[in-house]
């Protein structure tokens, strides 16, 4: 199956460059008989799929027991993971992927998905000059 996406436009605080686009997707995370939709950056560049602590709280599972993992960011600082087995499903394709996942408190981590889980379920075309991204799911 294959779905394209438009990139979503931010505010910047730059004034000669005001707008970036950012290759986000509407996601749903499944754990526990409960859902959170969540718009997760496609981000070719992290390891790991990260979300914040609040997506956790909302699937009931709990942050303090479990994998933890020291990752280091783009900043060179490490940040705390807790890592989760958790049902993703991108809005648009029928199938949820069971994958683990980290949470942290990290504020500058909402929601990312990354090359070690969902870059090995889907294969992900990034077309940034006509303003989408496609994403098809990999024959594995």
């Amino acid at each position: 199956m294959v779905c394209k996406f438009e990139y979503t436009k931010f505010a910047t605080v730059d004034s000669a460059r005001p707008w970036i686009a950012r290759s986000m997707v509407p996601i749903r995370l499944f754990a526990k008989s409960r859902f959170a939709q969540v718009l997760a950056l496609v981000d070719s560049g992290a390891d790991y799929s990260l979300f914040h602590t609040d997506y956790a709280e909302a699937l009931v599972l709990t942050t303090d027991i479990g994998d933890h993992a020291k990752i280091r960011g783009i900043a060179g600082k490490d940040i705390i993971a807790q890592f989760h087995t958790v049902e993703l499903q991108v809005i648009g394709f029928p199938e949820r992927i069971k994958t683990r996942v980290g949470f942290t408190e990290s504020p500058g981590v909402d929601a990312i998905l990354g090359q070690t889980d969902f870059f090995m379920r889907y294969n992900i075309k990034f077309e940034r000059s006509k303003g989408q991204f496609e994403i098809r799911t990999a024959k594995i």
